[in-house]
């Protein structure tokens, strides 16, 4: 039998590992070194091991790693400013992705047509066009290739600890009539778990194991796992 890969197969990566970087070149775990054209996907611009950047990373993971937009974050606001006094644009936007940026466009653009009485906005794309693969930005992208398969959601997505509102225990023998409504309704059908992101996530993630086989359930994906454990 042949061995599952932990690793998700989203990718088909190369047979290469690589360790280090210096600049624009590249090491493998075998030391050979590699002129670097591809930049991470184009996000290390100012190449590998810049010591201002390794620096200043250093200096700010001896500080504090992450507060969230809870709260104000004095050099995010600074870069904001530089930013729009750079581009002459009002404000600013911070997110991990290019995909996160045309979620937020899409919301943007459509909220804007409500404002302006439009029922359904709508937004164009060139065809070929890859805007992310998200379900929205899968929507923006006129690339069917990318669309394939991801046309409707067919899924209960039941989340048992809920970060925004609060660790949420459903009723006794919800689990077992939802695993009776799969098998009935539709095999196909999947059932997702979802835990939160919550401190004290290893002993929640215990619970819920010892849930699952409590009601002979075996869930097609758990979501969001990891955090301060």
């Amino acid at each position: 039998m042949t061995a599952i890969d932990p690793v998700m197969p989203t990718y088909a990566p190369q047979p290469v590992a690589f360790e280090r970087g210096e600049g624009a070149w590249l090491y493998d775990t075998d030391g050979r070194r590699y002129l670097d054209c591809l930049s991470g996907i184009a996000v290390i611009t100012l190449g590998h091991n810049h010591p201002r950047l390794v620096a200043a990373i250093t200096d700010q993971a001896s500080k504090i790693i992450h507060t969230s937009n809870l709260f104000e974050i004095p050099l995010r606001r600074q870069l904001a400013q530089r930013l729009v006094d750079l581009s002459g644009m009002t404000n600013v936007f911070f997110c991990n992705s290019g995909l996160e940026a045309n979620e937020a466009a899409i919301k943007i653009a459509r909220l804007y047509g409500h404002n302006l009485g439009i029922d359904l906005p709508e937004i164009v794309v060139y065809e070929k066009a890859f805007h992310g693969r998200s379900l929205a930005t899968l929507s923006a992208t006129g690339n069917r290739k990318a669309q394939a398969g991801f046309d409707r959601l067919a899924a209960f997505l039941l989340g048992e600890l809920a970060g925004g509102t609060g660790r949420m225990l459903g009723e006794e023998g919800r689990v077992m009539a939802l695993r009776a409504l799969l098998a009935r309704q539709h095999s196909e059908l999947k059932l997702f778990r979802a835990t939160a992101r919550l401190p004290g996530f290893a002993q929640e993630l215990s619970r819920l194991l010892r849930e699952f086989q409590r009601h002979h359930v075996s869930p097609d994906a758990l979501l969001k796992l990891g955090d301060t454990v």
